[in-house]
């Protein structure tokens, strides 16, 4: 498999840019690293890792360990889940035997799990007889205390029993608290040894964690505490994977809202790297072509640009240009519009009205409530030039209006589109000039396509805009 063979937002070259300030620095240092990848939701990645994974592995000589952290939240154990999947991608790459062997089925079978809920289940869990011992142990009553005390007294007990499995509980803790920094220690140092022995060149052993953002938050924060431990070892280069604002507050869902989270976070890592902003073009373009499928009879009616050339995407980055919309806003239009494609399977649109009223929608709602006025309630346009919101939304960042692929007005486009639609009742453009809305109009007679009405996409919008993305 060759990385980044459908890269469409330069990660190839951010990927040789790191690999080669990492492998140079190792180089130099010969030390251990961890780098926090930090970038939003939508913005690659896990695309990045996956195909970063196979470049190093291909044309850089590296051996590399990839965790995906959100695939492993339901184990209550995160030492255990991690430990268990770097043993197994290290032994493809190694002969594990003698010595080297025992210590990872060692350290699969011995890991322990996180105080809390060992000592639970060892001191609340413990059977009737395992609490007469622990009561047993702690019956030496202090000195001075007055023989004539009623032993029998009910809250006395209560008391006792108490600060008998309190005892029980430090003692515990403290015990296992040392074996599990034996064992962490043990490990760090295999990692390291490990580090020297598979490779054949002088270059780290790489350790991805992904997807850490997408856990439950007590998960990503005990995963984060324990391999933390590990981040000392020397020759292994760690990259977790993160959106670091939204991890914050996972932080903060755990420890309380006054917490800082952002400073917790930095504590672990030694440098954060932040993907090139992405031009608006690549990014919607990148978000059209992922399911091609599920706008399979959306018609963008592009001039001149041949369908295979994600029409959708260029038509939604034109629109965003004229409505100053960012990256967020196209992301969030782009679910809007895969929830009507999805919702009316059935139904044939026209991209270019729809991009408009989703994207005006996130990022000017303004321009959105008027021309929701305009198109809902006044279907039947005879003429633009006497339409008060075509007027004056004529003059809103008019240098930024026109489709630069085709030097025409989008808002015009729209407008034309909604007339010759209209409640099915077509009427040939009277200009003789090849625009969209005149392929629209001729490919809608000559094919006998039924279109869904533009007026009523508005409607489709509302309803799509209660589906929140969770993620």
């Amino acid at each position: 498999m060759e990385a980044f063979a459908d890269d469409k937002l330069n990660r190839k070259q951010e990927a040789i840019e790191v690999s080669d300030y990492l492998l140079n620095r190792y180089t130099v240092k010969q030390d251990a690293f961890v780098l926090n990848l930090d970038a939003d939701w939508g913005f690659g990645k896990t695309y990045f890792l996956e195909n970063w994974r196979i470049y190093l592995e291909s044309q850089r000589d590296c051996k590399v360990i990839y965790f995906n952290a959100w695939k492993h939240d339901f184990s209550q154990d995160p030492l255990i889940s991690f430990m268990a999947s770097v043993e197994n991608q290290l032994s493809k790459y190694i002969d594990l035997n003698g010595e080297t062997q025992s210590y990872w089925r060692k350290m699969r079978d011995e890991a322990l799990p996180f105080l809390a809920g060992a000592i639970t289940k060892k001191v609340v869990g413990a059977s009737i007889e395992e609490i007469k011992e622990v009561l047993e142990s702690n019956e030496e009553q202090a000195e001075g205390r007055a023989e004539e005390e009623n032993t029998n007294n009910s809250e006395s007990e209560v008391a006792k029993v108490t600060s008998a499995l309190s005892a029980k509980a430090t003692k515990l803790a403290l015990a296992e608290q040392k074996q599990i920094e034996k064992q962490i220690h043990k490990f760090t140092e295999n990692l390291e040894k490990l580090s020297k022995n598979i490779n054949k060149v002088n270059v780290p052993l790489f350790i991805f964690v992904d997807e850490l953002d997408r856990c439950r938050p007590s998960f990503a924060i005990q995963l984060l505490e324990v391999i933390k431990h590990l981040f000392s070892a020397k020759g292994v280069y760690f990259v977790v994977a993160t959106a670091s604002n939204q991890l914050s507050e996972a932080v903060k869902a755990v420890y309380g809202q006054g917490f800082d989270g952002a400073k917790y976070l930095n504590r672990f890592f030694d440098q954060s790297y932040h993907f090139v902003k992405p031009d608006i073009s690549g990014f919607a373009s990148l978000l059209f072509s992922q399911t091609p499928e599920v706008f399979d009879k959306f018609d963008s009616f592009i001039i001149d640009v041949p369908r295979n050339k994600n029409g959708e995407g260029i038509i939604v980055c034109e629109i965003a240009n004229w409505l100053n919309a960012g990256l967020r806003d196209i992301q969030q239009a782009y679910s809007i519009m895969e929830c009507i494609a999805l919702t009316k399977r059935n139904e044939r649109f026209v991209v270019l009205p729809l991009a408009l009223f989703c994207l005006a929608k996130i990022a000017q709602p303004e321009i959105y409530l008027k021309l929701k006025d305009t198109f809902r309630y006044n279907a039947n346009i005879t003429s633009l030039e006497y339409d008060p919101t075509y007027k004056d939304l004529k003059n809103y960042n008019a240098r930024n209006r026109q489709m630069e692929f085709s030097k025409q007005d989008i808002l015009q486009q729209c407008f034309e589109v909604l007339q010759y639609s209209s409640d099915g009742n077509l009427k040939e453009p009277g200009n003789s000039r090849k625009t969209i809305s005149k392929l629209f109009f001729n490919k809608n007679s000559v094919e006998q396509l039924n279109y869904f009405p533009v007026h009523k996409y508005f409607e489709l919008i509302e309803s799509a805009v209660r589906f929140k993305s969770n993620i």
